[in-house]
């Protein structure tokens, strides 16, 4: 039995070195295969596995190969500016200057890539005059090209927002299949007070997501996009078409922030379309979400005045004085309040201006409100809350 055993191990072990030496070949293939001189990976071959890397996120992977690469041809111009474009994305601004800058003492290419990544460069480095010189020259080699135009402009806003204005122009003729990067020169535009510039560009967004909004739910904020669009055309009195706006913000998935700055916005809108009571619900509605919020509290004791609703005005400023008291307009709405709460003023008819001076209660002689005190109409009454300091300025002045 014994033997047995011994003879069926041995036949075991035997049985498998087969399969070991086959193992130990197939290790051996590379090395022979290197010795036999099979030819290196073309550049083009190490481009494509460099850019299917990179779409994959294996970064380190693509920069390795093209190290590797240039270390067998240093004048390789493409793979210097693709390791400027990775060190640019990793934001290490210094190694990609190297790329680029060797690129560039190489000649560059045929369309100016090491002049718009050096451009890129200087832009996130604050250097915009030279930045301005690349990218314009970078733009003239690619003139359709829209990441290019945005570059440019976002340089040109900095040192010369007249040339960017007419840089606009060449950006907008350009057919708009970009949408995510006019909605990002929009917001940029917002940042340098250029609303109606900023409005064009996020009006083209905009019908864009009416006709593929599953196409830019990912790069494109749609809160942030109808919010804003709001916001311009409010501060241009255009307040129904500033409802048709918020009326597009989405519902879920949104900032209690973003959520309150809709309220108050919608609020405001229909108090000055004339419709006070639903207005005032959203104001209301707006401080519930936090009662921290200064203006949406003045906003709100103002719609209270409006409404004729004295106690309410009153339960609005003492809730601003006791959780926002600094802000700006908290004293002056403080002042107009407590002006609507003398005792005299319940003897004056709620259409009737009025003010205070050293001789007491004086009714306004005015056929048309005064330009400081108007409250014989609503409309005036919506245009002096758009004037509130000046009114309570001129209220300090003449009361006693």
């Amino acid at each position: 039995m014994g033997v047995s055993r011994e003879i069926a191990t041995a036949v075991s072990e035997n049985a498998r070195l087969p399969r070991l030496l086959a193992v130990l070949l197939l290790a051996t293939v590379p090395a022979l295969t290197a010795q036999l001189g099979q030819p290196a990976p073309s550049q083009d071959d190490v481009l494509r596995q460099a850019e299917t890397d990179l779409k994959n996120g294996h970064i380190e992977d693509a920069r390795q190969s093209l190290t590797q690469a240039l270390g067998k041809d240093p004048s390789w111009i493409v793979a210097h500016i693709l390791l400027g474009r990775i060190s640019l994305q990793s934001d290490e601004l210094d190694k990609a200057a190297a790329e680029f800058t060797t690129a560039l003492l190489l000649g560059d290419d045929d369309a100016k890539n090491a002049q718009y990544g050096m451009g890129l460069v200087l832009l996130q480095k604050s250097a915009y005059k030279d930045a301005v010189a690349l990218l314009t020259a970078a733009v003239e080699a690619q003139p359709k090209d829209l990441p290019r135009l945005y570059a440019l402009i976002s340089a040109e806003l900095e040192i010369d927002p007249g040339r960017a204005r007419l840089r606009l122009k060449q950006f907008d003729s350009v057919s708009p299949d970009r949408p995510e990067i006019s909605y990002k020169l929009g917001l940029l535009l917002l940042q340098h007070q250029m609303p109606r510039e900023a409005e064009g560009e996020l009006r083209r967004v905009a019908r864009f997501v009416g006709q593929r909004p599953a196409d830019l739910t990912s790069v494109v904020n749609l809160s942030t996009l109808f919010l804003n669009l709001a916001k311009i055309r409010f501060s241009q009195r255009d307040y129904w078409q500033a409802l048709q706006d918020l009326a597009r913000v989405p519902s879920s998935s949104i900032s209690a922030q973003v959520k309150q700055e809709v309220l108050l916005l919608t609020g405001q809108s229909l108090i000055a379309v004339g419709r006070l009571t639903q207005g005032l619900e959203k104001l209301k509605e707006a401080t519930q979400t936090s009662d921290s919020n200064g203006i949406a509290l003045v906003d709100l004791a103002w719609a209270e005045l409006l409404a004729n609703n004295l106690n309410g005005a009153r339960d609005s400023v003492r809730r601003l004085q006791a959780k926002a008291s600094q802000t700006p307009e908290a004293g002056e709405i403080t002042a107009l309040v407590e002006r609507e709460s003398l005792p005299p003023r319940a003897k004056i008819p709620w259409s009737q201006d009025w003010h205070l001076n050293g001789e007491g209660l004086v009714c306004c002689p005015c056929r048309t409100p005064c330009p400081c005190l108007q409250r014989s109409t609503f409309a005036a009454a919506l245009r002096g809350y758009r004037r509130l300091p000046d009114r309570a300025r001129t209220l300090r002045q003449s009361s006693v």
